[in-house]
């Protein structure tokens, strides 16, 4: 419906499509679901598994909101990573005052999140060097595009948005040289 320019759609649906960035619009459907799956959680009949469900939960939020930075205004991005790592703290604060007295089921949760804890975080530094060696050998820009200033300037301008458009076969950042 956005490429017919169906304008009634986007007035109606803007709430979703422009709060984020464009290479991040899957975010707003991520996050509806994230919100029904933290509404969901209290209909979990272990308080036990309700507060890790919880942990879990936030903890994917927060890594796909510091990934991806998905907000088009900063301080939105900002205010979702507090919200995580207050749901977070809260769950965590929250684990102490359960009266579940089932020790055995708690023993195997903790011993699955530990070793969970210990085969992801290798994991997670082996990708975290792999992705800097990459990032560093990368160049910062795709395209260089060079134009005389008085007569050619708007015609840059919209070389470079056709060049780092997301559906473009030529992706990639462009450089205006004025």
């Amino acid at each position: 419906k956005i490429r017919e320019g169906d304008v009634r759609f986007l007035n109606t649906a803007q709430f979703l499509l422009f709060r984020y960035q464009p290479s991040a619009r899957w975010c707003a459907l991520f996050l509806i679901i994230r919100n029904m799956l933290v509404a969901v959680v209290p209909s979990v009949p272990d308080a036990v598994y309700q507060v890790v469900l919880l942990q879990v939960i936030s903890l994917v939020g927060l890594i796909v909101v510091l990934q991806y930075q998905p907000c088009r205004i900063a301080f939105a991005n900002l205010s979702e990573i507090g919200l995580c790592l207050g749901t977070l703290l809260a769950g965590s604060l929250a684990s102490f005052f359960i009266d579940d007295k089932d020790l055995d089921s708690i023993s195997k949760l903790a011993m699955g999140v530990i070793m969970t804890m210990a085969v992801l975080f290798p994991i997670g530094i082996a990708l975290g060097i792999y992705r800097w060696l990459r990032q560093s050998k990368q160049k910062t820009y795709h395209f260089f595009l060079c134009h005389h200033k008085a007569g050619a300037g708007a015609l840059a301008r919209l070389m470079k948005m056709e060049l780092c458009r997301s559906d473009s076969s030529l992706r990639g950042d462009a450089f205006i040289d004025s």
